[in-house]
């Protein structure tokens, strides 16, 4: 397949000039802690013998969304190219690229919104070199929910004049928002024409059943605990909302992007794992084994819910749809969300790392 499943992103404030990680998921061994990168003058083999190469890796979630990176830590894909993961988890999404920016992390995920566009204008060097979220047909991994007992009422985009739509903060500054707006100008409704409410993914589904929300864009497992839970019921989703939208990518620090030897093993473990969980996901092979690693490393426990979510879209090369990049960068522009001189995607999105190791990798079929 050409291209394949990508996952709802978190949502970010504007981006600010730096950020400390809220936690430090995982420590490297002594004898790889004096840096995320080879010592000047060192050998990649010599780094790996001590106890693999470190980089450092922020996230602001433990997402689904994140399962190309899990499965390439759970199934030994980043050993195996003689590194060692140091996940670092920030208390927000707006934190990370910031962070990346600053050198904290070598790689960190970063939603397409305004932060990620007002860091890139600042971030010297970093780029954005791999997909961590899409939504190609038939994964749509946030929906529109509707509150059950108004389901006879609200039939698509035009019935949502007047009610309160739930969004995660900061509202229309978020991927998400831009595939809202979208969808929503379908029916020619502008935002004048209902009252956005920001609240976290995991508050929605209290929100729904007290009436304090009528509708809301919700990304899994919320949204199918919450059509399971008889709460709401689904609309429409991610990938009927904007077809291929680029929601989230990793980037790469201006430091890991010079030491191409390294950054090329990440990526190819990084690839290795997307295809891992598109084989569960997709093709039924490994379920059980994927869904495993997946339970353990993010906050959705119950194996069987695994089955009933809509998985992330994650593509089998990692490759960005850089032109979704563009146009929600003039989205947020229009929005005065992000800064008027900020970069194009072009001088930011470098796929080289992506292409070396989907070569290396062989076609994905």
């Amino acid at each position: 397949m050409a291209s394949s499943p990508a996952p709802a992103s978190a949502a970010a404030s504007p981006a600010v000039a730096s950020a400390a990680p809220a936690s430090v998921a995982a420590k490297p061994s002594a004898a790889a802690s004096a840096s995320a990168k080879p010592a000047a003058g060192g050998s990649a083999a010599a780094s790996a013998a001590a106890g693999g190469i470190v980089v450092k890796v922020g996230n602001s979630s433990t997402s689904p969304t994140n399962g190309g990176e899990y499965l390439g830590n759970g199934l030994g894909l980043f050993a195996k190219q003689g590194l060692s993961i140091q996940p670092v988890t920030f208390n927000a999404a707006s934190a990370v690229a910031p962070a990346l920016a600053t050198g904290q992390v070598d790689v960190a995920d970063v939603g397409v919104n305004p932060a990620m566009f007002n860091t890139m204008a600042a971030a010297l060097g970093a780029k954005v070199v791999a997909d961590k979220g899409y939504a190609p047909p038939g994964f749509g991994s946030a929906s529109v929910i509707v509150r059950k007992d108004l389901a006879d009422k609200v039939k698509g985009p035009a019935d949502v004049k007047g009610l309160n739509v739930g969004m995660t903060p900061p509202g229309l500054g978020t991927s998400a928002g831009y595939a809202l707006y979208q969808w929503l100008a379908s029916a020619k409704v502008t935002p004048s024409d209902f009252h956005i409410q920001p609240i976290p993914f995991p508050q929605m589904p209290a929100a729904l059943t007290n009436k304090a929300l009528d509708v809301a864009m919700m990304s899994e497992p919320f949204a199918t605990q919450t059509v399971n839970a008889g709460i709401g019921v689904r609309l429409t989703t991610w990938d009927k909302m904007v077809p291929n939208q680029q929601i989230a990518g990793y980037a790469f620090s201006a430091n890991f992007v010079q030491n191409r030897d390294v950054a090329t093993k990440w990526m190819t473990a990084y690839i290795q794992g997307i295809r891992a969980y598109n084989d569960a996901f997709v093709k039924n092979k490994n379920k059980d084994a994927v869904i495993a690693i997946m339970a353990k490393e993010t906050p959705i426990k119950d194996t069987k819910l695994w089955s009933e979510i809509i998985p992330a879209g994650l593509n089998p090369d990692g490759l960005l749809n850089v032109q979704s990049i563009q146009d929600q960068e003039a989205f947020f522009k229009k929005l005065n969300l992000v800064k008027p001189d900020a970069p194009a995607p072009s001088t930011f999105v470098d796929q080289s790392f992506a292409k070396a190791a989907a070569k290396q990798l062989g076609p994905y079929s």
